[in-house]
């Protein structure tokens, strides 16, 4: 029995020291993979996080085309149409002008005795009265002739200018048609002094209707043309060409003329009208 039990201590005793010896070769291993790591493997460092937003698909933006919107330093160009060297209404026929004009520039030569008198005789189918029943007028006519000036922007340039009735009254070129008869019967008027009698002429519309008196009849006119034309400093190439609206024409027609816009003058207003059959 001591000699089993002594065989069974050894047995023991070898196993614990087996045990040991693995214990620290272990510990060795350990030792070695913690000392020599670092230097065989690369560290790899986490990726900084974004924000958000960077992270989101941008949508891509239309090219949109932006329109200049420049002022124009000129204020009249703001609100009027762009004026045409040569006006030609589209509904009325074209005429070939004719010497009589308004602010028409004569030779430098012209002297003020040259200018044309007014003829004061009454003929047949002079105007008498204009009625505008959309505007509310209802003024005489007078017959008016032309006047000597002189174009101080040119320097010497003489130019004749039909003068306006210093009253409630439109005045009749009396070198245009008489009513009633083939041609271009034409009146003008102030529109912001003595009387303003074509003060509201702006606001009149196309297929507007014109009453006009003589001595005997009426004559019933309707707006087919409207224009606005620059006038002040402009040149004589461009006032000659406004002038061409008040020229004789084959066809029978009534022009009203005024100055525009209220506060300046600065431009020139036209009415074109035509005989409405009875």
């Amino acid at each position: 029995m001591a000699g089993k039990k002594r065989s069974n201590t050894t047995e023991w005793l070898a196993y614990g020291l087996l045990f040991m010896g693995i214990l620290i070769v272990g510990s060795a291993v350990v030792v070695w993979v913690i000392t020599r790591l670092p230097d065989q493997v690369a560290v790899q460092t986490a990726p900084t996080p974004q924000p958000f937003l960077e992270q989101l698909p941008t949508a891509a933006v239309p090219s949109v085309a932006v329109a200049n919107t420049a002022v124009d330093e000129n204020e009249d160009a703001l609100i009027l149409p762009v004026y045409t060297a040569v006006p030609q209404p589209t509904a009325l026929p074209t005429v070939t002008p004719q010497p009589t004009a308004v602010a028409q520039v004569l030779p430098s030569e012209a002297s003020a005795s040259e200018a044309p008198t007014s003829l004061r005789q009454t003929v047949s189918g002079q105007p008498q009265r204009i009625v505008i029943p959309r505007l509310g007028v209802d003024a005489p006519v007078r017959d008016v002739g032309l006047a000597a000036g002189f174009d101080a922007s040119a320097g010497t340039d003489i130019f004749y200018q039909w003068q306006v009735p210093q009253s409630y009254a439109a005045g009749w070129h009396h070198t245009s048609a008489p009513l009633g008869q083939p041609g271009n019967t034409v009146l003008n008027g102030h529109q912001n002094i003595y009387g303003e009698v074509f003060r509201d002429l702006e606001d009149l519309a196309v297929g507007v209707g014109i009453i006009m008196y003589d001595e005997e009849q009426s004559y019933l006119f309707e707006v087919v043309t409207r224009e606005i034309l620059p006038e002040r400093d402009q040149s004589t190439a461009v006032r000659e060409a406004n002038a061409r609206w008040i020229h004789p024409t084959a066809d029978e027609r009534l022009t009203l003329v005024t100055c525009w816009p209220y506060t300046t003058n600065s431009h020139r207003l036209v009415i074109v009208a035509r005989p409405v059959d009875s």
